[in-house]
């Protein structure tokens, strides 16, 4: 049975590489940011920080915004946004920060093989999600898989739920490989 088209972001597989529970933080993107942030969806930082609606005054969280507005391969990422944000409107965000958590995220149409790119590396494309759904439409770039340090994701396996087979649009597990809290990795 053929894999169905059906993109739905980084779904969170709640672990880390160690098997540990994946970190979490709370994260804000100003009103001024006319971009959403869709469920599911890669975040990069930026500079600034927003009142926490939830502490003392003075106490800011960090600020993010959708990896849709980032590079492949240039940016770093910081996590995986869990809840939906309207565009041009002030939201929190819970965020998977952890430079080792694991996700779930479909591939676009090239044919993903677990001896050929399983433990190699790819960048993202960064569609748009759906304003209907709040989900993510993110997915791995297939046509740029190889073993170089610089593209945004490491393939782990592909994911053994059903249904789905290696091939097109294949559902496979990643970690972040270009994680802003990674080791050796500039500050922002």
């Amino acid at each position: 049975m053929s894999n169905v088209n059906s993109p739905f972001g980084f779904q969170p597989l709640m672990v880390e590489l160690s098997g540990a529970p994946s970190r979490t933080r709370q994260y804000g993107k100003p009103a001024s940011d006319s971009n959403a942030i869709f469920q599911w969806d890669l975040l990069q930082k930026v500079t600034g920080g927003i009142a926490n609606e939830l502490a003392p005054a003075g106490n800011l969280v960090p600020t993010v915004q959708s990896g849709t507005q980032g590079t492949p391969g240039t940016t770093y990422w910081i996590g995986v946004a869990i809840n939906y944000g309207k565009a041009s409107t002030l939201t929190y965000h819970t965020v998977i920060d952890g430079p080792n958590a694991l996700f779930r995220v479909q591939a676009d149409s090239t044919v993903i093989a677990t001896g050929s790119h399983i433990g190699k590396n790819a960048n993202v494309t960064n569609n748009a999600g759906s304003t209907t759904t709040g989900l993510s439409a993110m997915v791995i770039a297939g046509a740029g898989i190889a073993t170089t340090n610089t593209l945004d994701l490491r393939l782990m396996k592909v994911s053994d739920i059903v249904p789905n087979a290696e091939g097109a649009y294949a559902i496979v597990e990643v970690t972040i490989n270009k994680h802003e809290l990674g080791k050796g990795i500039a500050g922002v």
